[in-house]
């Protein structure tokens, strides 16, 4: 219900949406490494990455996913015959010896490693798209192998800058770039210097930070007092999609976000979502922009 109410406010705001094969029912797979059982898609932003008129397919990090892009086939072949590059990372293997599962904040040598030994595997919500920059989040071998990919694949169109353990892994919805010389962060429990870990030419960015300190809604307190809290609830006031330089969605329920970008005079368009705990997303990660009139150019040159 949510969703179909989020895709409406969007078309309301002059937004093309398109949605995936919806799965109707659970599928079973097995690969030679291991078995899974296919989902429905929650989250589009991890598993595909658009530049410009490229559409790279992520490779998986998580087993269950491994098929999910499927549910994406026929947009993406839309796309593709619309003269969209259409390019997909080699399968991972997922077996175990081939993920990286040290802690993603232990000591790791990531220039001098056994390339053999680990998959390429990552999320595309690992990155943060600035026009022709990329800021690459990575906390693992697996990370660094897809970095080394990527930097392959668009070497001649972007400049994707290496950031060694900002985060365990997703950064898209943790640190948010609104609009050139505007970043959204969420530094209340991601307790860090985030310039120091950004390259120079975004030092002089302005950061608006979510809150000063967190409170979680009364209806989340009441209901979970008992239950481990997700990353989902914690990061949904970053958690924002931008529509233009002016006009931002955001949760409806966090309030002091929305209360500090109306003083920065963005057009803000609060949107309910009530199950983030369950698929793990807000409007950031349940979204996929694909087709966008801004341009692939240095916006710190502006």
């Amino acid at each position: 219900e949510d969703l179909n109410t989020f895709a409406k406010t969007l078309q309301s705001y002059w937004v093309i949406v398109k949605r995936p094969t919806v799965l109707e029912s659970f599928k079973t797979f097995k690969t030679p490494h291991f078995q899974g059982v296919l989902c429905p898609i929650s989250n589009p932003r991890d598993r595909a990455m658009v530049y410009g008129k490229n559409i790279i397919e992520t490779p998986a990090m998580c087993r269950k996913r491994y098929f999910e892009n499927q549910l994406f086939y026929d947009l993406f072949l839309e796309y593709f015959n619309a003269w969209y590059n259409w390019i997909s990372a080699p399968n991972p293997l997922l077996s175990e010896e081939r993920v990286d599962l040290e802690y993603w904040d232990s000591p790791r040598d990531y220039q001098w490693f056994d390339t053999w030994k680990y998959d390429i595997s990552f999320d595309a919500a690992n990155m943060i798209k600035i026009g022709s920059d990329i800021l690459f989040n990575i906390s693992s071998y697996n990370h660094e192998m897809w970095a080394r990919w990527m930097q392959k694949i668009l070497w001649d169109t972007v400049t994707i800058h290496k950031i060694y353990k900002l985060d365990d892994s997703h950064i898209d919805w943790k640190i948010s770039v609104l609009r050139p010389w505007v970043f959204l962060v969420n530094n209340t429990l991601m307790k860090k210097d985030i310039y120091s870990y950004l390259p120079e030419k975004f030092h002089s960015w302005d950061m608006m930070y979510t809150a000063d300190h967190y409170e979680f809604p009364e209806w989340y307190t009441n209901a979970w007092d008992d239950f481990i809290q997700l990353a989902s609830l914690r990061w949904m006031d970053t958690n924002v999609l931008s529509l233009d330089e002016d006009t931002i969605c955001v949760s409806d329920t966090a309030i002091r976000t929305m209360e500090k970008l109306t003083k920065k005079w963005f057009t803000v368009i609060p949107i309910q979502m009530r199950h983030s705990e369950i698929f793990w997303w807000w409007l950031h990660c349940a979204s996929l922009d694909v087709v966008r009139e801004d341009e692939c150019r240095d916006y710190t040159k502006i």
